[in-house]
């Protein structure tokens, strides 16, 4: 009996140990197995929908960054040109304004200058010159009649005295 109960005792040992091995291993395999197989099935998950959408995220931002980026560039650029030349345009416009005025006022007060001086020279020496024209021209003309009456004077006295004369003889 003893004999039957240390053979069943060691069977049984036995059969617990194989038993418990075996399930162990079994156990650890299939644990093993189904982490490896979830982690590759993750893995693989992940490599096909969250690298992908991570990397197509990236790649939008990126590309949106650098087409904003350039966008805003631009458009400063644009900006900063156009509001220059707006400046530029507005400058060279009250220059030319400045200009025109400054030009137009020298014109005016040189204007007024030579008229002024034609008033001042020109025109006293043009009526002195009439006034002396005129007053020789008249004293010409009435020198000329009084010679003239004189002369005829003295010609008809002298002409009627010879005649006389000639007549009374």
């Amino acid at each position: 009996m003893v004999d039957l109960t240390v053979d069943l005792a060691v069977d049984h040992a036995v059969n617990l140990t194989v038993n418990l091995t075996v399930d162990l291993t079994i156990d650890l395999a299939v644990d093993l197995t189904v982490d490896l197989e979830v982690d590759l099935a993750v893995d693989h998950a992940v490599n096909l929908t969250v690298n992908p959408a991570v990397d197509l995220a990236v790649d939008l931002t990126m590309d949106n960054a650098v087409d904003l980026t350039v966008d805003l560039a631009v458009d400063l650029a644009v900006d900063l040109t156009v509001d220059l030349a707006v400046d530029h345009t507005v400058n060279l416009a009250v220059n030319l304004a400045l200009d025109l005025t400054v030009d137009h006022a020298i014109d005016h007060v040189v204007n007024l200058a030579v008229a002024l001086a034609v008033d001042l020279t020109v025109d006293p020496v043009v009526y002195l010159v009439v006034d002396f024209a005129v007053g020789l021209t008249v004293d010409h003309v009435v020198d000329h009649v009084v010679n003239c009456v004189v002369d005829l004077t003295v010609n008809l006295v002298v002409n009627f005295t010879w005649i006389s004369r000639w007549t009374s003889r």
